[in-house]
């Protein structure tokens, strides 16, 4: 018995840690006013597909689902807004130019 709770503890942390060590970007999101963008901008990344369609409350957190450690483009509704260093959480606020 002693043994299925541990393995049941190791496989959990196990399936846990994985996404902890994945690089991620987040931050704010702004209007050009600095009103908070909710559920209106899509932002993606040229790393790779994941993209985060409704920020939430002028928050959004973008999962690389891996180590990225290299710069990339960030696009903000497909127009291209900066360039960024990801390495670990990175935190970027986005201010909208429009």
């Amino acid at each position: 018995m002693m043994a299925v709770k541990w393995l049941a503890a190791a496989l959990l942390v196990s399936a846990s840690s994985g996404s902890a060590f994945a690089d991620e970007l987040y931050g704010t999101i702004l209007h050009k006013d600095g009103s908070k963008v909710a559920k209106t901008a899509r932002i993606s990344t040229s790393w790779n597909g994941e993209t985060v369609r409704y920020p939430a409350n002028g928050e959004y957190r973008l999962d690389f689902k891996g180590k990225v450690g290299k710069k990339v483009t960030v696009y903000v509704n497909g127009e291209k807004y900066t360039e960024i260093e990801v390495k670990g959480d990175t935190k970027l606020d986005i201010q909208l130019r429009r």
